[in-house]
């Protein structure tokens, strides 16, 4: 097992706002993950997208609601489909001060609708890869 995937922690807010703005990635596979709210401070299960580069995210409410809205409902589904996450700007106003405040909130789209890699294809090229790192010849199966 690649152990350098470890190394990468959540992809958040912070993260985002280093890079631009935004990341775009390819989703390897969706875990759920027992993650310690940080309001509550209790456990609880959540969803987390892995990447295909290592990177990963527990996904919001409304990131949940738009990937089921664009792959289904089983994130088995999910994997392979190319997806930016991107910040938006929600600005409120205190009612008491009037101060106004900008909080920003991740969102995410798909970015290939139409380039849904199969399972096949993902198994061939993590195949190829592992053969490279070991200086084997890479093979495919023939159809």
């Amino acid at each position: 097992m690649d152990m350098t995937r470890f190394l990468k922690k959540y992809l958040n807010v912070a993260d985002l706002q280093k890079t631009g703005g935004q990341y775009e990635g390819i989703i390897e596979n969706v875990i759920k993950t027992e993650i310690r709210n940080r309001y509550t401070k209790q456990p609880s299960q959540e969803a987390v997208v892995e990447f295909r580069d290592g990177q990963r995210m527990v996904l919001n409410l409304g990131m949940v609601r738009e990937c089921i809205q664009l792959f289904g409902a089983d994130s088995v589904t999910w994997g392979g489909h190319r997806v930016r996450v991107y910040l938006v700007g929600v600005e409120s106003v205190n009612r008491t001060t009037g101060e106004a405040r900008v909080a920003w909130h991740r969102k995410i789209a798909c970015l290939e609708l139409e380039a849904v890699l199969t399972a096949e294809d993902v198994f061939r090229e993590k195949q190829t890869a592992e053969d490279r790192r070991r200086g084997e010849p890479t093979w495919h199966p023939v159809n």
